[in-house]
């Protein structure tokens, strides 16, 4: 980066005061938090502006949003200090405080376990183990329901069974189990304890009426009094005439409606729903005679209409007392339900002096605010505190960071735009707070708070920011205040690039089809313009000006990895290199997908799905045929009907094959060995044993993409070697844990990240990251809400809303109608900052892949659909340069899926 533009300056230099930066992508925050560390400790390396240090290398606290970023600042920091000599200072640097808040917590804790009152030597429970350790804790509750006679518990356990959930497959809990263990998480986020719950529980249905109530008041005042002024000049129509009857109903309703008050109790505001409602009838008359009164009549048209509309909208429709009381006393059982679990998952940790990720930063909370010596030690230790990507903490992180605070020396590095982590319960409307405090602080004490922008962008070439600029324009225009939405402020172009012929922006675009068939379409796409980008694009940054473009400078962005497989097919098709960063694809894909299988068998022969999957895989290799006589025959069965007990049954069948028949007689022979020894051997041995036995190495090491596969395979069987027990079951619940949890597994390292690969990973995982050349596919994926959940919940304002059973069937309640609008809403905000996220990655390069026409509320329709007319049918190959935007140029394939090279059963 050049040398710091005068706003950067100000941000490294200025110490005597609280200092917030808006930092947009690509513009050098990093930089500005290195420099500033090394002012603080090291004084001003800059002759013209000298300056002593200010502060010890340990008494600045700087807390970043992972371990990698802290990592790579101390890095940073280090080859600076080398650079100018600096050894002592070099030195300390293995003592300063640079982590993550977690990792502060956990220090703050282990330098303070009595007064924390901890045990000295706990331990930190990761991820994946305390998911599972809070299934288990569900489990035990739910059985001791039932075993003590919790009548009104255990009716909504068993209402609840069978209700559709993330995890999938037959766990029939899951779909209640998934949402109390969130609705913890939530809870936990902002600090809470298990008594702050059991006191919202205590208010019983009746606190949580008030609150709905409360809600419901925000939500219908404002149609009420729309309602109000269209019935108004309604009731003073001079023409009513025949219809009098209607004219003195709208003139008694317009008398009556007074506007609603914030406590107003529900009763009330149900008994207003249905007098709006009721306008439908007198609001539908009309006199006669409009032919002499055409204007009048077009008025009262229109504010007929209006009124409709009102009257239609899901709150005034659905609202009934009986379902939101029903809703409340649902929501108690489930507030019950949830306490249970998390005080069960309390004294699991305690009786193993144990504490997960939460826990670190609630105790380290509670020793903060109980002992003022502590906090008032760190105060003083702390001569500056600066905290990066602050727009994705949650309320309890924010909380912990509070109390470290001193007069002067806060130094908060933020961007609203890039906040994508709300899944996480982080909320970006703490920044957006404290942005607003900041600005308004500075007005008042420009000696203690200061605001500063950063807008410059550095990475990025300006065709680039030209194109990012006028989508996100456009998307947030008119924001409203007070909500998650973004106020637009546009990226300036400060980077150093040549010019360049070709476009630096691609749109490549297929034809519109079945969701399977377009995706395996963008990726044959992607591969083969990779291929020609990687043979013919000059780079040209001044840094790597006329180089030619590497693998390793090509990043393919997924807003999930749930299809990564059909771009490695085509990568490997294509004969490109390519390595998938993080996310869950690990434990998604087929080989450790058929490893889980057989181990899922071992445990449960009555498992008929993982019975059929390890039956298909290399272990078995039976043909579609030997499953069907499997079914057939295990239909027949009187006892234990399942497809394993059927294998002695076809082992003789004349009808298949005798590939088939030896195939089932090998692995029946295989798992009844290995059941028989699971007690006592550990599962990798058992897999182990299982791939020597069928060569399932072997036979994977024959596809194209095997030396992976193996690497995957053997990076899997030494996790069950390390599981601390011979319990395959134990091993199985761990693993399905991992693939829900887990955002960090990625690939065994047949390559490394650091070869000369082309990077696969998921929006979020490319946070913080950059590439020459960026691929953004899968634009016609729908931005679909998710239709209400058995429950939301917002603990912060005490609300909950449930679904309540009726007649085998389940009726959403107004209150959880409300709750999810609001979590829609949000959730819409949070896609399109990812998407902004995605395309500022770029640095020479942004490819965008996806259908045409995009179709519905896509990514798609967000950047191209409305910009991008096309002069041929979207299935006719064309160049077409989209108007007013120099450098942004859309490719339309006229391929269709079957004219795809090697377009077979066996990539598919």
């Amino acid at each position: 980066m050049p040398d710091p533009t005068p706003t950067q300056r100000e941000a490294i230099q200025m110490l005597d005061r609280n200092l917030l930066v808006s930092a947009g992508a690509g513009s050098g925050k990093t930089t500005v938090l290195v420099n500033r560390f090394l002012r603080m400790v090291a004084g001003d390396a800059d002759p013209t502006a000298p300056a002593e240090p200010t502060a010890p290398v340990d008494g600045v606290l700087t807390i970043t949003f992972t371990d990698k970023a802290a990592g790579e600042m101390r890095e940073r920091i280090a080859a600076a200090l080398a650079a100018r000599g600096l050894v002592e200072e070099r030195r300390r640097l293995e003592v300063a405080h640079i982590s993550t808040i977690h990792g502060f917590c956990r220090r703050l804790l282990q330098e303070n376990p009595f007064e924390a009152g901890l045990d000295p030597r706990f331990a930190t429970i990761e991820g994946a183990r305390g998911l599972l350790m809070r299934e288990e804790c569900f489990e035990q509750v739910v059985e001791r329901l039932f075993e003590t006679g919790d009548r009104e518990l255990a009716g909504m356990v068993l209402a609840c069974q069978d209700l559709p959930s993330r995890k999938g497959g037959d766990d029939a809990l899951a779909g209640l189990r998934e949402p109390i263990l969130a609705a913890i998480d939530a809870m936990r986020s902002l600090g809470w304890e298990p008594s702050d719950l059991q006191a919202w529980v205590d208010e019983g249905a009746d606190g949580i009426l008030r609150q709905v109530a409360a809600l419901v008041a925000r939500q219908l005042s404002p149609i009420w009094e729309e309602a109000r002024r269209a019935v108004l000049p309604l009731r003073d129509f001079r023409l009513w005439g025949e219809a009098e009857e209607a004219r003195s109903a709208l003139d008694e309703w317009a008398r009556a409606a007074t506007p609603i008050a914030p406590d107003e109790p529900l009763e009330a505001l149900v008994e207003r729903a249905e007098e709006l409602r009721a306008l439908r009838g007198v609001t539908g008359k009309a006199p006669r005679r409009r032919e002499y009164y055409p204007r009048e009549f077009e008025e009262l048209k229109e504010a007929q209409e209006r009124i409709q509309t009102l009257i239609k909208t899901p709150l005034v429709q659905h609202l009934s007392l009986e379902r939101e009381i029903a809703s409340a006393e649902q929501a108690v059982c489930f507030l019950r339900l949830a306490l249970a679990v998390w005080q069960e998952y309390e004294a699991a940790k305690e009786a193993i002096s144990s504490l997960d990720f939460n826990d670190l930063q609630a105790r380290a909370l509670k020793l903060l605010e109980t002992s003022e010596g502590v906090r008032r030690r760190y105060q003083r230790k702390f001569r500056y505190l600066m905290v990066d990507e602050f727009q994705d903490t949650d309320r309890l992180q924010r909380r912990v960071i509070d109390l470290l605070r001193g007069e002067s020396n806060f130094f908060v590095v933020g961007d609203v735009k890039q906040s994508i982590y709300g899944w996480r319960n982080a909320d970006v409307r703490i920044f957006m707070e404290l942005d607003r405090q900041f600005s308004a602080r500075e007005r008042l004490e420009p000696d203690r708070f200061r605001r500063l922008s950063l807008a410059d962008n550095f990475r990025s070439r300006p065709e680039i920011l030209t194109f990012v600029n006028s989508v996100f324009a456009d998307l947030w225009v008119n924001v409203p205040e007070g909500t998650g939405a973004v106020p637009f402020e546009p990226l300036e172009s400060r980077g150093r690039f040549e010019a360049k012929e070709e476009p630096s922006v691609e749109v490549l675009l297929v034809r519109r089809g079945p969701a399977a068939e377009r995706r395996q379409q963008e990726a044959d796409l992607v591969a083969r313009r990779l291929k020609e980008l990687h043979d013919t694009l000059p780079l040209t940054s001044h840094r790597r000006r006329g180089e030619r473009v590497r693998w390793s400078d090509c990043l393919i962005l997924l807003r999930a990895l749930t299809h990564v497989s059909v771009y490695e097919e085509a990568l490997v098709r294509h004969g490109i290199p390519y390595f998938i960063v993080g996310g869950r694809g690990y434990y998604a894909r087929r080989e450790i997908r058929d490893l889980v299988c057989l181990l899922r068998v071992i445990v449960s022969p009555l498992d008929d799905v993982a019975t059929a999957a390890a039956l298909r895989s290399p272990f078995a290799g039976v043909s579609l045929d030997a499953l069907a006589a499997l079914s057939r025959r295990a239909r027949e069965l009187s006892e234990s009907p399942c497809l394993y007990r059927a294998i002695e049954g076809v082992l003789d069948d004349p009808d298949l094959s005798e590939e088939d028949r030896s195939a089932l007689r090998r692995f029946y022979a295989l798992i009844e060995r290995l059941r028989g020894i699971s007690d006592r051997m550990k599962p990798g041995w058992l897999l182990d044993q299982a791939i020597g036995e069928t060569h399932y190495d072997a036979r994977i090491l024959a596809h194209p993409d095997g030396r992976r596969r193996l690497a995957n395979i053997r990076k899997l069987v030494q996790l069950a070697n390390a599981y601390p027990a011979p319990d395959v079951a134990g091993l199985v619940r761990y693993l399905e844990s991992l693939s829900l949890v887990s955002t960090d597994e990625g690939d065994a390292p047949s390559y490394s990240e650091a070869s000369d690969v082309v990077r696969i990973m998921s929006v979020h995982r490319a946070k913080g990251l950059e590439a020459p050349v960026v691929f953004l596919p899968d634009l016609g994926r729908q931005v679909r809400p998710k239709a209400p959940g058995l429950v939301h919940i917002d603990p912060e304002e005490r609300l909950i809303g449930m679904q309540v059973p009726d007649g085998g069937g389940w009726e959403v309640s107004v209150a959880l109608e409300l709750l999810h609008e609001r979590k829609v809403q949000r959730e819409r905000e949070e896609e399109e900052r990812l998407l902004y996220v995605a395309m500022t990655r770029a640095e020479e390069h942004l490819v965008l892949v996806g259908p045409m026409p995009p179709g519905g509320d896509t990514w798609g329709e967000w950047l191209y659909g409305l910009r991008l007319p096309l002069p041929g049918p979207p299935d006719t190959p064309q160049v077409v340069p989209l108007p007013g935007m120099e450098g942004v140029l859309a490719r339309v394939s006229g391929d269709k899926p079957a004219d795809r090279p090697g377009s077979t059963d066996e990539h598919r």
